[in-house]
């Protein structure tokens, strides 16, 4: 399944096109019909256009389909800008009226409408983040990987959750109407079903999940109509006791406040292996490089320091800096990890 384009404008006579593939293991002169039906539904999960519900006849071996949304519901009238999710979905329907029709698992995807005319743009310097948001002439910016307050970093400390991505600073802090549409891209290597974007609010002191957010898994991207302008971020969302405990080691065990390298050295304990680490972070900091170890017995994984703001950051004298090591493996296990190395600053 594909949308395009995505985002679309309806407003400036824009539409866009659902394709979709058909297929069916069974003996296709056994089997020639199927009832397709596609819906469309707003964030809320309602129902907004019955876009399509009819037979297609055909073998279905490969073959190619499609249908077009114009951006309005079911009575003509172009629905407003946000995120949209559709379903397709297909039963198998015999000749001769042989009861045993089989139905195939629905399949869903995500639109979003945008008004192009009206509506300004801003994108982080990564490509990470994408806003559409009313008025245009409100000046937005993104900042990556912000100085976390106290209260910020205690919250995400606590939250349950771990960080999947950098941490975005939308600006400027407060309430924005009509609801902005993000867009937040994460690393293929993540399940999509085990994520979540999540949000800290100030008025409570809480790192919160967006729960009205639509996980494109197709398009490795998390979209949201968003209200407030605060910090976000992907993180995990998962039980502590589905944890790996790791054992990481940090060089240079010294660091200075200056350009250069962080590198980590992980080690699982058994059954894991680190040939399976497909993602990592230190300190909110995602991975640079990987680099599997001669003899497979840890991971080597080395980060940008500069990009480690909470720590390089700091001013005083010399200190140990405790870092926290987190990453995934293919199958979605979260691992974590400290060391703790000291800072000065020249």
């Amino acid at each position: 399944m594909q949308e395009l384009p995505d985002p679309f404008s309806p407003s400036t006579g824009e539409s866009t096109t659902i394709s979709y593939n058909l297929y069916t293991r069974d003996n296709p002169t056994k089997f020639t019909d199927l009832d397709i039906s596609i819906t469309i539904y707003d964030a809320d999960g309602n129902l907004i256009n019955a876009l399509f519900n009819d037979i297609e006849t055909g073998s279905f071996i490969g073959n190619n389909y499609s249908h077009v949304w114009d951006g309005t519901d079911d009575s003509g009238t172009i629905v407003p800008p946000g995120v949209y999710t559709y379903t397709i979905t297909a039963v198998q329907t015999a000749k001769g009226g042989n009861p045993n029709a089989k139905e195939a698992n629905p399949k869903t995807g995500s639109i979003e409408v945008i008004d192009s005319a009206n509506m300004g743009f801003v994108e982080s310097d990564d490509g990470n983040i994408s806003i559409y948001y009313i008025p245009s002439t409100l000046q937005l910016d993104i900042e990556k990987n912000p100085f976390l307050r106290t209260n910020e970093s205690f919250a995400l400390i606590s939250s349950g959750a771990y960080l999947a991505s950098s941490i975005y600073d939308i600006n400027p802090i407060g309430y924005i109407t009509p609801p902005a549409l993000m867009t937040f891209k994460y690393d293929p290597p993540l399940y999509g079903s085990k994520l979540g974007l999540f949000r800290f609010n100030s008025s409570t002191s809480l790192w919160e999940e967006i729960t009205s957010a639509v996980v494109d898994e197709s398009n490795n991207q998390i979209i949201a109509n968003i209200t407030n302008l605060s910090l976000y971020a992907v993180m995990l969302k998962g039980d502590e006791s589905d944890v790996v405990e790791a054992n990481v080691s940090i060089k240079p065990e010294t660091l200075k406040v200056n350009p250069g390298v962080l590198t980590a050295f992980v080690s699982l304990p058994e059954p894991y292996s680190v040939s399976d680490i497909v993602y990592a972070t230190c300190d909110g900091a995602q991975y640079k490089s990987m680099e599997l170890s001669t003899d497979e017995s840890y991971m080597i994984i080395k980060f940008q320091r500069t990009e480690i703001e909470d720590a390089l950051s700091m001013i005083g004298e010399e200190l140990d800096t405790e870092f926290l090591v987190r990453g995934y493996l293919s199958d979605g296990t979260l691992f974590i990890g400290t060391d703790t190395i000291k800072k000065i600053n020249n």
